[in-house]
């Protein structure tokens, strides 16, 4: 039977990723980030799962292994809006999106375990008050669209952004 762990929160959670596996690993991640909405502050927080090694006590029964201990929460900060995505982009970034229609890159600061905001492009979809919905991040570049029927991409290197296109569906 799986071990299943559960631990109170205290916030709404929307949003909920694991870090990316490290490359040639054999181990799963033990860190992932959630968002919260419809709070009266909004947050991302990064978590962290500590892993035990379990031992076999000599009943013979070949208990050995890891043991997942309940989540830590790391760090934490303030999100305007609710979040409306969240991926991590690198070891130490973490981008997310809002209903205010404006998208945050966070960086993890892991000397002073403080979660930083990096940059962020206000109200994307400023013109009609819409949010920011889904994004995908490949090449150096978040392309992001919301319900204005705007793909904006955004350029974290150049920490600026560009209308894309605009689909007008009859």
């Amino acid at each position: 039977m799986a071990d299943i762990r559960a631990t109170f929160v205290s916030q709404k959670i929307s949003k909920i990723r694991w870090k990316n596996i490290v490359k040639n690993s054999l181990e799963g991640p033990d860190t992932f980030v959630t968002g919260s909405w419809d709070d009266e502050e909004n947050k991302v927080c990064l978590w962290k799962v500590n892993r035990e090694k379990k031992f076999d006590e000599g009943d013979g029964r070949g208990t050995e292994g890891d043991v997942d201990n309940d989540p830590i929460p790391i760090c934490e900060a303030s999100h305007i809006g609710d979040v409306t995505g969240l991926e991590f982009i690198s070891e130490d970034h973490i981008v997310s999106s809002s209903s205010s229609g404006t998208v945050t890159l966070y960086k993890h600061h892991t000397s002073s375990q403080t979660l930083g905001n990096s940059h962020q492009w206000e109200r994307l979809h400023h013109h009609c008050n819409k949010p920011c919905h889904n994004y995908n991040f490949r090449h150096l570049a978040i392309p992001i669209n919301g319900r204005d029927f705007i793909i904006t991409i955004c350029l974290p290197a150049r920490k600026s952004s560009v209308n894309f296109s605009r689909i007008t569906i009859p």
